[in-house]
């Protein structure tokens, strides 16, 4: 389990940011509209994701009290399925852990590359 955690922190990029991304348009269109809620969304998810792997992380070294939420992670994790506090942030999917952050990965990029045609 651990060493999931650790390649899924490594791998998760940084945020957007959203004020250096709104000050790159000119015109709010609907496909930046789009594009500005769709990135909300990934830094709700990237954020939960990294908050959550952060805690149990703390748990596993002793410095946290693992609760309820935090064991239900570690199962997922190990059972290779998406915990359901990602899921409820995520998109509809039917993958396991490791093909849905595949998958999360490229949506991520593919979203840096729209953020980045702004300018």
């Amino acid at each position: 389990v651990k060493q999931i955690l650790d390649e899924i922190m490594e791998k998760l990029p940084e945020e957007f940011n959203m004020v250096e991304i709104m000050a790159k348009v000119e015109e709010r269109t609907p496909y930046v509209i789009v594009a500005f809620q769709e990135c909300e969304r990934m830094n709700s998810l990237t954020g939960e994701i990294k908050r959550s792997l952060r805690e149990l992380d703390l748990g596993l070294k002793g410095e946290l009290t693992i609760t309820s939420d935090m064991e239900d992670l570690e199962n997922a994790l190990f059972l290779d399925q998406v915990p359901p506090i990602w899921a409820q942030r995520a998109y509809p999917s039917l993958l396991g852990l490791t093909a849905w952050f595949v998958d999360l990965l490229l949506r991520l990029r593919e979203l840096e590359t729209w953020s980045t045609d702004f300018a």
